[in-house]
């Protein structure tokens, strides 16, 4: 199956996978409740896998959470435990999507892939993504594996390797391995048109 190059385009091709149109809106405004004074705290297990570009993080289950990212940039939230919604309902700023894993088992390439084009919307405007499951472990480190195969050009393995020296424990399950694996074979068999990706040691 071909790769999209564009979110509108994959949701184009994915009816079912629209989102609405505040999760997919091109410009936040600050929201009243975040102009009001409030105390900021980073999300347990919040951690930079790459600086301005993508983070991970535990649920980030209350409001001073989401202060927290806002005011170090990232406007772009990525849900994988719908359970464990960040009360996103008290702001405005934010681009959100769900992409429901169950815990301990690994996302479909289709997820995975929308998760890609969700990415690719922010790179456009230069916004980083942050990324969070139940602990901020297993599911949210498939995603960021194939965040560095996608963008940074590793092979599975390398990226999985590079990102468990940064983020001990992250991926937990050999299907979750398994996933990543997947997704960078789907990229060697179809390489995005858009952008100067190279596959490695890819027979």
């Amino acid at each position: 199956m071909e790769i999209p190059d564009t979110f509108s385009e994959f949701l184009e091709s994915n009816p079912a996978q629209r989102l609405p149109e505040w999760a997919i809106k091109k410009r936040s405004f600050l929201s009243p409740y975040l102009e009001k004074a409030g105390p900021t705290r980073a999300p347990w297990r919040f951690q930079w896998v790459i600086k301005r570009k993508l983070a991970l993080m535990a649920w980030p289950q209350y409001p001073e959470h989401l202060r927290f990212l806002l005011k170090i940039g990232i406007r772009r939230l990525v849900c994988l435990t719908p359970e464990s919604r960040p009360p996103i309902h008290m702001f405005t700023e934010f681009y959100y999507i769900e992409i429901p894993v169950e815990e301990l088992t690994a996302p479909t390439l289709e997820q995975i892939k929308l998760f890609i084009c969700f990415c690719d919307q922010a790179k456009q405007f230069d916004e980083p993504v942050g990324v969070h499951d139940r602990v901020g472990r297993g599911r949210s480190g498939v995603f960021a594996a194939c965040y560095l195969v996608r963008y940074c050009g590793l092979t599975a393995e390398m990226a999985i390797m590079q990102l468990r020296k940064t983020r001990p424990g992250a991926i937990e399950t050999k299907a979750q391995e398994k996933a990543v694996h997947d997704y960078y074979e789907e990229l060697c068999r179809c390489p995005p048109d858009n952008a100067c990706w190279q596959p490695e040691n890819y027979m």
